[in-house]
């Protein structure tokens, strides 16, 4: 499972230097992004190569958190809130959990505000903190240490014509870390089936006679109870369903085909 890191740092220096800590911790500069309003003023102080600088509300950083991660509201309200009053949002793309964790880490150590708590500041002195018509429920954050259910939104993201996006976020200290699997549908994944089935040609069968196998391998991607786990892991699960399902198709012969559709779904 992929990973996006958020904190928000008052100061644009102040996120300067957490992008150049990430950097130090061996996070690609690609992986780094810094959104605030007015990107690239005149007169603004040089931006390291640790970090890419996206513009504000509305474009830029958010709109790629909100298009592409499912950062879904009222979050991506509380972001854009910081940015509209000045504040800078740092973004890190973590590939692992233990990246994200070391991420999180960095942002905390160099001074990322508590985001949960500024958000209820706003609250108290009455202004809106979740603009753009975010939904007020759970405006003040998810709770500290809690994971909520994952959600899910479609997205058009890496090339990929459909595709699932189903979050997870937990919020240690302000910065927030939000898992997350993409799930391509089924027939933007047809063609990569068929060309799989033909190259494997398992036992001289037509692909017809596997595709039930390859949805089965699909559908596996797309259950909540699956994600972030291993192959080994989920397989005994995957093969009693099967044979629930198809008695007479020995599971030996075609949980390949399954198991490449369940990988082709999230990779």
């Amino acid at each position: 499972m992929k990973h996006t890191v958020i904190a928000v740092f008052d100061h644009a220096d102040d996120a300067r230097r957490a992008a150049e800590a990430l950097s130090a911790r061996g996070i690609a500069r690609a992986d780094v992004h810094l959104g605030r309003a007015g990107a690239g003023a005149p007169g603004e102080p040089p931006v390291p190569p640790s970090a890419q600088v996206e513009g504000g509300p509305g474009q830029g950083l958010l709109h790629r958190l909100s298009a592409l991660f499912g950062v879904a509201e009222p979050h991506l309200g509380h972001y854009t809130e910081a940015v509209e009053r000045g504040a800078c949002v740092v973004s890190v793309d973590a590939h692992d959990e233990a990246e994200a964790l070391a991420a999180r880490d960095a942002l905390i150590a160099a001074g990322a505000v508590d985001i949960d708590d500024r958000v209820e500041e706003w609250q108290r002195s009455g202004a809106p903190a979740t603009p753009s018509g975010a939904d007020a429920q759970g405006s003040a954050g998810t709770a500290r240490g809690a994971v909520p259910a994952a959600s899910g939104a479609a997205a058009p993201t890496g090339g990929w014509r459909g595709v699932a996006v189903h979050r997870q976020e937990v919020s240690i200290g302000g910065v927030r870390v939000y898992g997350h699997t993409a799930v391509r549908t089924f027939d933007d994944l047809d063609a990569e089936l068929r060309a799989d089935h033909d190259a494997r040609d398992p036992d001289g069968s037509r692909y017809e006679e596997h595709e039930p196998a390859y949805r089965h391998g699909h559908a596996l991607a797309d259950e909540p109870r699956h994600r972030g786990r291993s192959w080994d892991e989920i397989e005994p699960e995957a093969r009693a369903d099967w044979e629930r399902r198809h008695p007479e198709n020995a599971w030996e012969r075609f949980k390949a085909s399954v198991r490449h559709a369940w990988e082709r779904a999230t990779h």
